[in-house]
């Protein structure tokens, strides 16, 4: 009955995460519309727009959306804007001062208008994330995930969701499969072989893992030698953040099936005792090949001459 009520509740939250995912898709459509009307009446402002659409900018545009108004305001009023200095309020005065774009008043309150509804969604998307960690931060999962260094509690709420129920995986191993983090062979349009990651079954989570290994390969000790260590062999930095990926959801799997927080020398423990019946089975492997060698010439009988 609980887990069943574990099941039911982790399905309420993947609906509620595909509902900002849906608001976070909506944000990128009208930061892609906006873009468009920056470029074609207030140019001057895409120098800030290199590494995304800064808050302070859309307060700024849904206040004073054309060059004129913005020189109007003036440094004082916009250096009043959270985010603004008064060394970047002179900047952007000087360069609305350069603007030769005349903007019609329709167009002035569409520029507006959007820039308004973005902080809107932007608002929206923090309250809705904050409302699914308030709901799922104290489940038993969450907090065991949430252990690992460099995994954070909305990252840790978001891949209980994916895994529901660690034990429907019988293994590390098929739970990886599953979620296409496992290495496969594939082969290129030059038919060249290569070692990839499968990418199959649900992806939401293949993304989670990525952003969350970004982290873990800064903060976390034993992550972070895992991807330098394939690094200095070679690969390239999504091949060996790869590596991680799948070296983090097998952590993850055991830390589930175990019910413990994470421990960086259980970890180790298991790489030694994983090494040793390795090596195991590969003498085994070595002794059970001379037998049969063995038994073959045995049974050949005598050679004709």
């Amino acid at each position: 009955y609980t887990a069943l009520f574990r099941s039911e509740e982790f399905k309420e939250g993947r609906q509620h995460y595909t509902f900002i995912k849906m608001l976070v898709k909506q944000k990128v459509q009208l930061n892609n519309q906006f873009e468009k009307l920056l470029y074609q009446h207030f140019s001057e402002m895409m120098i800030y727009c290199r590494h995304g659409m800064p808050i302070w900018l859309l307060n700024m545009l849904a206040k004073y959306p054309t060059a004129k108004m913005v020189q109007k305001a003036g440094v004082e009023k916009l250096s009043a804007i959270k985010g603004i200095s008064v060394e970047k309020a002179e900047s952007i005065v000087r360069k609305a001062k350069e603007s030769e774009q005349e903007v019609s008043v329709q167009v002035c309150h569409v520029i507006m208008a959007t820039a308004k509804e973005i902080l809107h969604k932007v608002s929206t998307i923090y309250e809705e994330k904050q409302y699914v960690i308030h709901m799922h931060k104290d489940a038993e999962e969450v907090k065991l995930i949430s252990s690992i260094p460099g995994v954070g509690i909305e990252s840790a709420i978001a891949i209980t969701m994916e895994i529901e129920n660690v034990e429907r995986f019988e293994t590390a191993k098929k739970m990886a499969s599953y979620f296409g983090v496992n290495p496969t062979y594939k082969q290129s349009g030059d038919e060249i072989w290569g070692n990839h990651m499968s990418k199959k079954g649900r992806g939401e989570i293949r993304g989670i893992l990525y952003m969350t290994t970004l982290a873990a390969i800064r903060y976390n000790p034993l992550l972070k030698q895992v991807y330098a260590r394939f690094r200095a062999k070679g690969m390239k930095h999504y091949q060996a953040a790869g590596v991680v990926m799948h070296k983090l959801l097998r952590i993850i799997y055991g830390i589930l099936k175990n019910k413990t927080k994470f421990n960086a020398d259980t970890d180790e423990k298991n790489q030694i005792n994983a090494a040793e019946k390795q090596k195991q089975k590969e003498t085994k492997d070595k002794i059970d090949k001379k037998i049969n060698q063995s038994k073959k010439h045995r049974f050949q009988g005598p050679t004709k001459e």
